[in-house]
């Protein structure tokens, strides 16, 4: 079956001869950098582009966004799928080395993008609040109305149908 440690080795051994198997214990930022150009790849190649070759440098770019820029490996995925997902970026994110350089670019962005959407949601929710509100606004008025109205006589519903005969 599949095993995706197995997948990331390979990826590991493939990328470069310069870049080695980590010991157990050791180097194990490569192991989720690795892991991070391969999902890179992959989202690139559902975005119809070609993969990047994983080399040193490639590798290198992930680990500088963890190691230097200080960013978890979780926020470096979190930024590589939403890349491949917004419309402008996922044109321009084609490797590490241009994710890293535009990071902070489109964490901005992100960020903007996320604070309209927030905001177009609480209008939204003020408006359903608003109209539930409303609602229950009409419904007491007509439970009073009917709670207050005078129930007719039967004699008169009689005479109503007795005058619609004739």
């Amino acid at each position: 079956g599949y095993d995706p440690c197995v997948a990331v080795v390979r990826l590991w051994v493939d990328a470069e001869h310069s870049v080695n198997t980590p010991e157990p214990g050791k180097n194990v930022a490569n192991v989720d950098a690795l892991r991070l150009c391969a999902l890179l790849n992959i989202l690139l190649e559902n975005n119809g582009y070609s993969k990047f070759k994983v080399t040193k440098d490639a590798v290198g770019a992930i680990e500088r966004l963890n190691r230097i820029d200080k960013k978890s490996f979780d926020d470096i995925e979190s930024m590589i799928r939403w890349s491949q997902s917004d419309e402008f970026w996922l044109h321009n994110i084609r490797s590490p080395q241009k994710l890293r350089k535009h990071y902070e670019t489109m964490d901005g962005q992100r960020r903007s993008k996320n604070k309209v959407i927030q905001e177009q949601r609480k209008v939204v929710e003020d408006q359903e609040r608003r109209v539930v509100d409303s609602m229950a606004s009409v419904r007491a008025k007509l439970e009073k109305e009917i709670a207050e109205a005078v129930p007719m006589p039967s004699d008169v519903r009689k005479a109503l149908k007795r005058g619609n005969r004739t």
